[in-house]
């Protein structure tokens, strides 16, 4: 009888931990320069370099450690969500479908009292927000039954993520603000880019690939977040409005976005099943009941 060789798992949640360890530092340090550092005469940014020096070595730590928990780990995994977890992906989605659709309808109003523009991406880009809240419904009521009918509705999100980049680089390039929103831009990616990897799960493509990049993007939206939606709320709320709106842009629809994307990275990562282990179960069952035959 062949002795299994064992396997040192990889200890991927070690990692993440160290991930969003650096990530909250990142906050940290973000925070303090916008509460501190920033001219509210121009909204820019007038503190020492050493800060951005600070907060750019963080922001590529983490980003060497998400790109070792997705890459670097070769082995092969089947993704299988179980029941509850599916609950709770579905009380995620009910959230941020609510959201989608509070936000679309704010900006309807803000379009009819001429609080906002009426341009093409504008109402546009609130077209897809409704849109997107009632996708996120039907995931809350379908989050395990893929149906190739109804697929299509989880390109929803992906299409509006692409808008809002669009419009955000548009927006920011000609007003020349790229630099001071360039965290803002690469988390938009990044949301982007986690909505079609969850879109191709949803539809019934458990490839490594998917789950490979869905995780990535996942962390990158959380440890990009921490430095784009929750600083500037707490500058918000410290009286530092002015930044809101104006030169750096946040939201309470960012903060849901980045705890729905890091609820569902979580539970995809807690519940993905090494193959080569599920593989070796069989085996393992068979010797121990061959151990048994022989010992009667």
């Amino acid at each position: 009888m062949k002795k299994q060789k064992s396997k040192t798992a990889f200890p991927a949640l070690f990692f993440i931990m160290i991930a969003l360890v650096f990530g909250v530092i990142a906050g940290i340090l973000r925070t303090v320069q916008l509460l501190h550092f920033i001219d509210f005469n121009t909204g820019f940014y007038q503190g020492p370099q050493s800060w951005m020096i600070a907060l750019n070595v963080v922001l590529v730590i983490a980003l060497i450690v998400c790109l070792v928990v997705t890459m670097v780990d070769r082995n092969k995994y089947y993704y299988s969500i179980s029941k509850g977890k599916n609950l709770l992906i579905g009380l995620a989605a009910l959230v941020m479908g609510m959201a989608f659709i509070c936000y679309g309808v704010t900006d309807i109003l803000n379009q009819i009292t001429g609080l906002e523009s009426h341009s093409f991406l504008a109402i546009l880009q609130l077209i897809l927000k409704i849109a997107s809240g009632f996708s996120m419904f039907y995931l809350a009521l379908t989050p395990a039954r893929p149906n190739r009918t109804t697929d299509l509705i989880h390109l929803v999100p992906c299409i509006w993520a692409a808008v809002t980049l669009v419009a955000m680089f548009l927006k920011h390039t000609m007003v020349i603000t790229v630099s001071e929103n360039l965290y803002n831009l690469l988390r938009m990616m990044a949301i982007l880019m986690f909505f079609l990897c969850s879109a191709k799960y949803y539809c019934g493509c458990n490839d490594n690939r998917t789950g490979r990049w869905m995780i990535f993007s996942g962390m990158l939206t959380f440890i990009l977040s921490s430095i784009t939606t929750i600083p500037l709320l707490i500058a918000h709320f410290t009286g530092h409005g002015y930044l809101i709106g104006h030169v750096i842009e946040s939201s309470f629809l960012d903060l849901v976005l980045m705890i729905y994307i890091a609820i569902v990275t979580i539970i995809f990562i807690v519940s993905r099943r090494n193959i080569a282990e599920i593989e070796q179960q069989p085996v393992e069952q068979n010797t121990t009941e061959e151990q048994l035959s022989n010992a009667e």
